[in-house]
């Protein structure tokens, strides 16, 4: 199931024109360094002028071990980029010094000046979320009663809304909820974690597919409830 960190960036001051050139001109294969590292430009893709996505790519040593001793090759991790076409960037969900590298990037190359964050859903956002989706699939909430589990979670194939565990639990603090949410016709199931992950959890999603949803989501869900530039700073502020 793909998951992916969002991260706000400044609409006004996102330079993504000659985005084709850039994308190149930032290739892991023309990066100095011992291990590579930059985007692979022949995985540039796009569903609109403002939406594309491409790989960025980082060499790393890998030691394995054969009969005839040991060996050391480079292997190549790649994480995906996706301009959403408004006030965010999604990332693959990867560990933190990743992370940070990607944030670096992006700050580099296409919001000079700026510091950004990954985002993070407030109880309020995953509230307003589980209010809004036609369907709750999974919550996983942390009940205010001394008297209950430390942490409880309640699943239904159709919607917990109709269930006695939601009349019982509705409105408790909620640290990851999974919904169904409509995108142009086609229901998708989309999860959302306190730690701002944001999970697909349709099978055998395209690359444009899942570019698509995580759209539908930016525009329709997380535009609606968080303001983007809360995480998004001036250098120097």
């Amino acid at each position: 199931m793909p998951s992916y960190k969002l991260i706000p960036t400044p609409h006004d001051d996102l330079d993504t024109e000659d985005v084709e050139d850039r994308v190149a001109q930032l290739s892991a294969r023309e990066s100095n360094a011992d291990l590579g590292r930059g985007t692979l430009p022949e995985t540039l893709d796009s569903v609109a002028t403002d939406v594309f996505w491409f790989e960025y790519a980082i060499e790393r040593e890998f030691e394995y071990e054969t009969l005839g001793g040991e060996h050391e090759t480079k292997i190549l991790e790649k994480h995906p980029v996706v301009f959403l076409g408004g006030d965010f960037v999604a990332i693959g969900n990867c560990n933190k010094e990743v992370e940070n590298e990607l944030q670096e990037f992006l700050e580099t190359n296409f919001v000079p000046g700026y510091s950004l964050e990954t985002l993070n859903f407030e109880e309020s956002t995953l509230q307003q979320i589980i209010e809004q989706a036609p369907d709750i699939v999974k919550a996983d909430l942390n009940p205010t009663q001394t008297s209950e589990p430390e942490q409880i979670s309640g699943r239904d194939r159709r919607s917990l809304k109709a269930t006695d565990f939601w009349d019982r639990y509705e409105g408790e603090p909620v640290s990851k909820v999974k919904v169904k949410l409509p995108n142009e016709g086609t229901e998708i199931t989309v999860g959302f974690d306190k730690r701002g992950i944001v999970i697909l959890y349709e099978q055998s999603l395209t690359m444009r597919e899942q570019v698509e949803a995580l759209q539908y989501v930016a525009d329709n869900v997380l535009s609606r409830f968080i303001d983007p530039h809360y995480q998004t700073t001036l250098l120097g502020e």
